[in-house]
């Protein structure tokens, strides 16, 4: 538990970092969501490694959905690429160092 809470940790910061960096390039990211789910991802990689499959597909399903029918604004692709890629990068493959030590 203390490995994963130290890689979830890690990611909350590469995820802030790479989402600034988008935000200055002109992309609106979903940001909460990638933190709420780069939590889940980490508890499930540790605690329910079973359910750890579900956890990415679920995520982006909710992700495109709230950028295309939910935002007030229309979502550019560039939006879009941004979240998907942070999700991907900074939540994602973290989790499964997460799978594989726990």
């Amino acid at each position: 538990p203390w490995f994963a809470l130290g890689m979830g940790l890690q990611a909350l910061v590469a995820q802030l970092e790479y989402f600034r960096m988008a935000i200055i390039q002109g992309a609106t990211p979903a940001r909460k969501i990638v933190l709420a789910t780069s939590a889940v991802m980490m508890a499930t990689a540790c605690g329910w490694p079973g359910l750890h499959e579900l956890a990415f597909p679920l995520a982006a399903t909710w992700m495109m959905l709230w950028l295309l029918l939910m935002r007030r604004e229309c979502s550019t692709i560039s939006d879009i690429s941004t979240t998907l890629m942070g999700l991907f990068y900074t939540a994602y493959l973290p989790s499964w160092w997460v799978r594989l030590r726990c």
